[in-house]
């Protein structure tokens, strides 16, 4: 009778047991599988250096046909913000604007400048890095001449494309008629800080460039090839020059 007792006892603590384990491999499986969000750390802005304190909210400025700069196309179905960093400077944006849905705007810059274009939302002005997403990277020498590529190295938020607009009209970049977005497999996404947006993650490491995330470097190459844009610090020149330094520059439908 004992035996009976203790065996019915050893029953029920298993049975008990049962949803316990159940919740832990469950919640083990969602560890796995949740798609981590992009660490965006706070700074400042030392005291003599040349990154902007303050962004400049920008409405797009005169296109006279003649000046140098971006002439740059939202084909989205809603309203998009585009925010633009210089080089070395990811807290705080130097300008930002606001483009509508299936419009465009032109940005003048002066001589010498180098940096980015990126889309982003308003947590972009919080004065942390926002580095996630697809950079449209530019820049002017002293007599105007301009040089641009798309870089998909830090994140992949969607396509965007550029020409330059100097009579030779080189291009480059990807249209969204290849979804790299949808479909990727696990390992590949991130969340962008702030708004959540889910999108293909870096390809290297940011404190590292030779510390390789072949899991998202390989499905980005495999959908567009090392000759549209920067996958990777190794692969590929996708680079073009514009003789009169203006660029027309099209985001197409991604994610902020």
């Amino acid at each position: 009778m004992l035996k009976s007792l203790l065996t019915y006892a050893t029953l029920l603590a298993s049975v008990a047991a049962l949803p316990v384990a159940e919740e832990a491999a469950i919640a083990e499986m969602e560890a796995r599988s949740s798609v981590p969000t992009e660490e965006n750390a706070a700074c400042y802005v030392a005291a003599g250096s040349s990154c902007p304190s303050t962004a400049v909210e920008s409405k797009g400025d005169h296109d006279d046909g003649k000046s140098i700069g971006l002439v740059v196309r939202n084909t989205d179905t809603k309203d998009r913000m585009f925010f633009i960093y210089k080089n070395s400077c990811d807290c705080v944006p130097v300008k930002y604007l606001t483009i509508p849905a299936n419009s465009k705007k032109f940005i003048a810059f002066p001589a010498d400048f180098q940096g980015r274009l990126q889309r982003g939302t308003t947590h972009n002005l919080d004065g942390k890095t926002h580095r996630l997403g697809t950079w449209m990277e530019f820049s002017w020498d002293k007599n105007g001449w301009g040089w641009a590529d798309v870089s998909l190295i830090k994140g992949c938020d969607g396509a965007v494309s550029v020409k330059a607009i100097d009579g030779i009209g080189a291009s480059q970049g990807f249209t969204d008629d290849v979804d790299v977005l949808d479909g990727a497999p696990t390992g590949a996404y991130k969340k962008k800080a702030g708004g959540g947006a889910k999108v293909i993650m870096e390809t290297e490491n940011v404190s590292d460039y030779k510390d390789i995330y072949t899991i998202p470097r390989n499905w980005l190459a495999n959908k567009l090839g090392w000759d549209k844009a920067y996958i990777d610090d190794y692969h590929g020149n996708p680079d073009i020059c514009s003789v009169n330094g203006r660029f027309d520059i099209t985001f197409y439908p991604g994610r902020s």
